[in-house]
């Protein structure tokens, strides 16, 4: 923010792309900054700052999302690694063992750059083995406790932005009408008080 001898602001100087965006990520100089005036040449305003000010002298606001960043990293995390396991858990692998080598293959065959056989299997196939072959299936185990986190992350989100768990999910089920009302009545005072102090002045 740029001020004035009498500590009036005069204009804002502003990234011309987001700092994490690729083109900004492998320009060697970095992010670039714009200065944009507060004020048009009309005399109106150019750009209006909007943060809630909570003590003297404060220039600028804290996101409402600081103090939830982590945690709302931490799901996308979360989510991630629950997508990959369900994928896992839904794939199906075989091993076969033959005291005697290779013995009758499952299907297709290919072979990797190490040299190692890799059999295709297909829904409803019939496999009748040499004797002395045996068949081992890897069943990835279901771990759960993804409903349990999530909640609790949920939680915490909501009680540092201000709603309810409920208003954040849209999830009412575990919610009697007059606990509802009564918590929409808190965060509806919070959002009243945002916009009557800082909003509308």
């Amino acid at each position: 923010i740029e001020f004035d001898e009498l500590d009036r602001r005069l204009a804002y100087w502003l990234f011309e792309e987001h700092p994490g965006s690729s083109n900004a990520f492998y320009r060697r100089s970095g992010p670039l900054s714009k200065r944009v005036p507060r004020l048009d040449s009309a005399g109106m305003l150019n750009m209006a700052h909007l943060y809630l000010k909570e003590r003297p002298g404060q220039v600028r606001g804290v996101s409402w999302f600081g103090t939830v960043a982590d945690t709302l990293r931490d799901i996308d995390g979360f989510d991630e690694a629950v997508w990959i396991r369900k994928r896992m858990e839904s794939c199906i692998g075989l091993m076969v063992t033959s005291p005697e080598g290779m013995g009758t293959g499952f299907g297709d065959t290919s072979e990797d750059s190490a040299g190692n056989i890799e059999e295709e299997i297909a829904p409803g196939m019939i496999f009748k083995g040499r004797e002395g072959q045996r068949v081992e299936a890897f069943d990835p185990k279901s771990s759960g406790g993804e409903d349990g986190y999530r909640n609790s992350a949920m939680q915490r989100i909501s009680a540092g932005l201000g709603p309810m768990r409920e208003q954040l999910t849209g999830d009412f089920a575990r919610l009697t009408y007059s606990a509802y009302r009564g918590g929409q009545i808190s965060f509806a005072n919070i959002v009243e008080v945002y916009r009557w102090v800082c909003f509308i002045p």
